[in-house]
């Protein structure tokens, strides 16, 4: 038992090294562009915004001040 599972250990290492630079490397540009994107949705938006948009931040929305 001991032996078929240092085996199968073994093929797994041996499959994992044959990643070559190259693919080590597009794959982290992905890890990294997905990373992006997310930390992208996740900030708050600047700038010229519909009233849809400024009621998803989360703030109150019952009541707006006005100076006069």
């Amino acid at each position: 038992m001991e032996e078929d599972v240092t085996r199968r250990t073994v093929a797994i290492s041996v499959q994992a090294t044959k990643l070559t630079g190259r693919v080590l490397c597009k794959a982290f540009q992905k890890f990294l562009a997905q990373a992006e994107k997310q930390r992208r949705a996740s900030l708050t938006p600047h700038g010229r915004q519909s009233v849809k948009q400024l009621m998803g931040h989360g703030g109150q929305s019952n009541s707006i001040q006005l100076k006069g």
